[in-house]
């Protein structure tokens, strides 16, 4: 049955940043907050439920809304396919004895959700790490990848970061050809010299997130011709492409593939090529809208509200809105 209450939040966790959203029962979204990332597995679970708390509690009052006003709450975090941390934030004050509906989910689901609605699908998520995640027709889950940036992320931001920093130093010891990329990085940082990349990568409060970030410099120098940065991006479409081909084979290769992620929300080559490449086999989906709007579409789910056309319609309208209006305010 649909609740008394008027107003559900939506919560995207991810590795590197959360954002947070609070809507009214017709999609009129009223708030937006964003935070540090909320990634179950890399962080301290104390300084992930903080950063939660915090960010409802911004929403509440950015909107002038109470607590008994919520209808529900949908966290979609990263970490949360794994039973043990399933069962850590139940138990939470963040979800137990709270006066609304709650839902706990991996971000995996609302990215998939942000683009196809809440129907089955894939969605290939490159941001600091990197995922393959599916629901089937029949409602089978399966995901591939997404073991952390020691174990895999294949394709991700932090991968290419870190191949692009690796070049830089081989560069500078003689081991590996010339590139753009030390020149780039020289300017992105300010550092004088390679070798104060130890200072600058070791020395930072959150290195993954510092790795990652060099990314952007690979695309550009990618961009540019640079021959040793077009050989990282291919490798990692291949990788990005592999991901879905084994998610596909899982769940089925009809299902349309959504991208998501930091890497694949902007115009670039690495984009471009992924594009081209899956587009042969698939139908793609950018999704308009970002994964925290998956996470507002489940918290309605909670409530009993269907989201019919119209929900859609204003759900959409006006996080555009506040995005034009965010850069224009930029």
């Amino acid at each position: 049955m649909r609740s008394n209450n008027s107003y559900l939040i939506g919560i995207d966790g991810g590795g590197s940043k959360t954002v947070a959203a609070l809507a009214n029962q017709r999609g009129e979204i009223l708030a937006t907050a964003r935070g540090d990332s909320a990634n179950m597995v890399s962080r301290p679970f104390a300084e992930v439920e903080q950063t939660l708390q915090e960010l409802i509690e911004r929403l509440l009052a950015a909107a002038g809304v109470g607590r008994s006003e919520l209808a529900a709450v949908f966290f979609g975090l990263a970490g949360l396919d794994r039973p043990e941390a399933v069962q850590r934030l139940a138990a939470s004050p963040l979800v137990r004895d709270v006066p609304y509906r709650v839902g706990i989910d991996s971000d995996a689901l609302i990215a998939l959700y942000s683009g196809t609605w809440g129907q089955p699908g894939m969605v290939l998520i490159a941001g600091t790490g990197s995922i393959a995640y599916g629901i089937s027709p029949q409602g089978m889950r399966c995901r591939v990848g997404g073991w952390g940036y020691l174990l895999g992320d294949e394709g991700s931001g932090f991968a290419l970061g870190q191949k692009a920093l690796t070049a830089v130093l081989r560069q500078f010891d003689g081991r590996g050809r010339p590139t753009a990329l030390t020149e780039l990085l020289c300017e992105h940082t300010g550092l004088a010299d390679p070798r104060e990349l130890i200072h600058y990568v070791y020395d930072a409060p959150n290195a993954r997130k510092r790795v990652a970030a060099a990314s952007r410099l690979l695309l550009a120098a990618a961009a540019q011709g640079d021959q040793v940065a077009r050989e990282i991006l291919e490798q990692a479409v291949a990788e990005l492409v592999e991901l879905v081909e084994t998610c596909a084979a899982r769940c089925g290769r009809d299902l349309p593939v959504v991208l998501a992620g930091g890497l694949l929300a902007e115009e670039t080559l690495l984009r471009r090529e992924l594009l081209a490449r899956l587009a042969q086999a698939y139908e793609v989906i950018l999704p308009e809208l970002p994964p925290v709007a998956g996470a507002l579409l489940m918290a309605l789910r909670e409530a009993g509200i269907a989201a019919d056309q119209q929900l859609r319609n204003t759900l959409t309208d006006g996080w555009l809105a506040r995005e034009r209006m965010n850069k224009d305010d930029g």
